[in-house]
């Protein structure tokens, strides 16, 4: 009676051994699967461009050249590295990515000098916005301030 009692309990330890590893598995596979990183380039080019351009004594409005850059984007994760748009990753200037969880098709990014970078993943529509100028730039000895600047454009996946 003992050598079956034994036994029996050797095959449910087994059991319970061979669940875990499999239940551990599987959370390290979930897991894994969460941080993926699906990082995908984009060229953007500008549809138009214009704002404010300091002209030594005012801010007059204007139109700004159009222009073409490459962002990188993880989606799932929610980042952004676009030096072009001084937003480069791993740097002071690197765009903070909000929680857009009314609407996961918009990633908006922002940067510590008042650049806002607005995405649509579903159509890859962008929008940006540079504002830091007129707040956070006095003249210089030149007569030099940064612009006010919005522009919209679209992307392509490279």
């Amino acid at each position: 009676m003992t050598s079956v009692r034994k036994s029996i309990q050797i095959k449910i330890e087994y059991v319970i051994l061979y669940n875990m590893k499999f239940i551990i598995c599987l959370v390290i596979l979930l897991l894994s699967s969460l941080t993926y990183a699906s990082e995908e380039k984009f060229i953007c080019s500008d549809i138009d461009s214009g704002g404010f351009n300091y002209d030594g004594n005012n801010y007059k409005i204007t139109l700004f050249n159009l222009q073409t850059f490459e962002i990188i984007i993880d989606i799932n994760n929610r980042l952004l590295d676009a030096p072009d748009l001084m937003m480069p990753k791993g740097d002071s200037l690197e765009g903070i990515c909000l929680d857009n969880s009314n609407n996961l098709s918009l990633l908006t990014c922002t940067n510590v000098y008042g650049q806002t970078f607005m995405f649509n993943t579903i159509n890859y529509e962008f929008s940006y916005s540079s504002i830091y100028g007129h707040v956070g730039d006095s003249p210089d000895s030149t007569g030099y301030a940064d612009s006010l600047g919005i522009r919209f454009g679209v992307c392509k996946k490279l």
